[in-house]
């Protein structure tokens, strides 16, 4: 259980074990680790609209943003919180 988050929408879980959280309420896409998820980085800010989330079979993430109607692809390769 993961708590704290603002106005979450989606959520994946990496391979590494983190979790990667589109983030209605600050616009970004959160990747949270550690215990209860409480050591949390920003890989994305200023989204609009934040609402999907999902995992491809190399790794890359797609987000897509409500607002202007488009999806990111994105490598989730940053460093573990």
């Amino acid at each position: 259980m993961m708590h704290g988050f603002k106005a979450p929408h989606d959520a994946i879980r990496l391979a590494d074990g983190s979790i990667l959280v589109n983030e209605l309420g600050s616009k970004s896409l959160i990747r949270a680790g550690g215990e209860h998820g409480k050591d949390r980085n920003v890989l994305i800010g200023d989204l609009e609209g934040p609402v999907g989330l999902v995992g491809g079979p190399k790794g890359e993430v797609y987000v897509t943003e409500a607002l202007p109607g488009r999806s990111r692809r994105l490598k989730a390769t940053a460093k573990k919180p």
